[in-house]
């Protein structure tokens, strides 16, 4: 059976990335790559769901090497193929039951506020008062947001796995952080400039 950290690799050669941008990807360092690939590191668990999630693979097969690469997947395949909408559709299911997962699992405050994002993102992808030519972009923008948020959330919680004096990490974080803030600020414009024209004003939000 293969290790952990040949598992690890495999996933990333397969989606065809090198080690320096896999890292990127995930918000951690190429060393910190190189060694699970190595075996010399254990990837946590919560960066293994993070490669699970962002990569389509499954749990089972990363963490124990049980079953195979790729999810189990109830949608036919037709000549070959698979209907992307029912991709997606499979998809959504699978976050349903992680939603109810968490909601059963929390009380008080964080059930509040895990339902008020949900409501909020809800109201963000129903995007009712954008036009239809410009319901794509504004989505894809939404989710450009969300997906540099998730990354700057996980780069935050890998700060303690490093000393107070590794000085190098704590740069190199502050840099990705200032990046990905940057970029949250960008898309955010973008959505805004969405609506603007639609309602025939040219000039875009330049901050």
């Amino acid at each position: 059976m293969s290790t952990l950290g040949e598992r690890f690799k495999e996933v990333r050669i397969t989606r065809g990335y090198n080690q320096r941008d896999f890292a990127s990807e995930l918000g951690i360092s190429q060393n910190h790559i190189s060694s699970i690939e190595n075996d010399k590191e254990k990837p946590s668990a919560l960066l293994q769901k993070l490669v699970c999630y962002r990569f389509n693979v499954d749990e089972s097969w990363l963490s124990d090497g049980v079953g195979t690469l790729l999810p189990e997947s109830n949608i036919p395949i037709v000549d070959g193929s698979i209907n992307e909408d029912e991709l997606f559709v499979a998809k959504y299911g699978e976050l349903r039951v992680i939603i109810d997962s968490l909601l059963k699992e929390r009380s008080g405050d964080e059930l509040k506020y895990t339902v008020l994002a949900l409501n909020y993102l809800v109201g963000m992808l129903a995007c009712s008062k954008v036009d239809p030519e410009n319901k794509s972009k504004f989505l894809a923008t939404v989710c450009s947001v969300v997906d540099e948020m998730e990354k700057l959330a996980f780069q935050s919680s890998t700060i303690s796995n490093y000393g107070k004096k590794d000085y190098g990490h704590f740069l190199r974080y502050k840099n990705m952080a200032e990046k990905r803030i940057s970029a949250i600020e960008q898309q955010i414009r973008i959505m805004n400039n969405v609506y603007l024209k639609q309602y025939g004003v040219d000039k875009d939000i330049v901050l």
